[in-house]
Parts: C-alpha cells; structure tokens; sequence
C-alpha cells in the first residue's frame, strides 16, 4: 500500500516540475484513494516515467501516471529463484529426456502472472545451455511478468502456497491421477 508521505512526495515532485496546478489536502486523499495498492516505489518510479515524457508541459493526470504502471520494474522479485521452481516443476521421461512444465502447470502450481511470462518467453530460451541466450530470456521474463502483475495486480506474483492444496476437491485436479485408474 502506497503512503501518505510516498504520494505526498510524488505530488511535490511532479509539482515542482509542472506547478500549473494546485496540490492540496484533497489531492492527497483522492490519489491515496487511486493508488491504494500500489507499493511506494512504484508511485515514485511510474511519477518519474510521467515526468520524463517528451513534451510534457502539464501535471500528469492518475490515469497518465497509471499508463505507466506496466512497464514498471518488478521490485523485490527474485526472478532466478521463481525460474528454479518453475524448473523444478519439469519431469524426466527415458524415451524423450527432460519435459519442461506446461503452462497449465506453472499457473496451477505458481501463479497466472509466472505462466504468462513462462509462455510468452518459452522454456527453451529461459533454460538454454547458452549463458548469453539465458540472460537475455531471464531479462524478457523479467519484463513479461512485470507486465502480466501491471495488469493483473500484485497479489498475483508467486504465492508461496501450494495451489494444489486450495482445491476443492484435490483429486479433482487436472494433473492428479484418479483414485479409480489406481
């Protein structure tokens, strides 16, 4: 949740760039209102964004400054440690060797956000043998799951929750294997 003193910082920045406008106490309650679940830094990163536009010469609007939310870094995201799980949830077959994970998978186990990102990158370029390959599909990851919490919200990053487990029914789950077949 983004503070008082985090918008209030914004306001003064943007104003002091652009004072054709009067920021008052009802200003800050109306932005603390629109940027509720926004994190400090993401106020401060997507104002610095608006400010930045070439030729601007106006205070940016919320919406302005909103439009800049999904193209904002992901903070506090150990993105090596999520591809790890994401691996993780890969299987080995004799016949055909190492099986990455479907989509499905990676949403039902991680998150719609990580799957989106997984898919849009593909498991060959974000595990590739070569360093140079992986770096680059590491850093479209990055950016594609930034994009994917922009539009979906940040409570869609990683839960540290196994979503198998908040099923209904568990054994109703698309990869489990029926009592019955057993």
């Amino acid at each position: 949740m983004a503070s008082d003193e985090a918008i209030s910082g914004a306001l003064a920045f943007l104003h002091e760039l652009f004072p054709t406008r009067a920021v008052g106490p009802a200003t800050l309650d109306a932005w603390s209102v629109v940027f509720a679940d926004w994190s400090d830094a993401q106020v401060h990163d997507c104002a610095v964004r608006a400010a930045r536009e070439t030729g601007r010469v106006f205070f940016p609007t919320p919406g302005e400054i909103i439009a800049h939310r999904s193209v904002a870094p992901v903070r506090a995201l150990d993105t090596e440690g999520l591809l790890k799980r994401i691996g993780a949830l890969g299987s080995y077959d004799p016949r055909t060797g190492w099986c990455w994970p479907s989509l499905e998978k990676v949403r039902i186990e991680i998150g719609a956000a990580e799957a989106t990102a997984y898919g849009l990158v593909g498991p060959s370029r974000l595990f590739s043998d070569t360093a140079n390959t992986r770096d680059i599909a590491q850093r479209d990851f990055t950016r594609a799951l930034g994009e994917a919490v922009g539009r979906a919200g940040p409570a869609t990053v990683a839960l540290p929750v196994e979503r198998r487990d908040e099923l209904a029914n568990p054994d109703a789950s698309p990869h489990s294997v029926s009592r019955a077949a057993t």
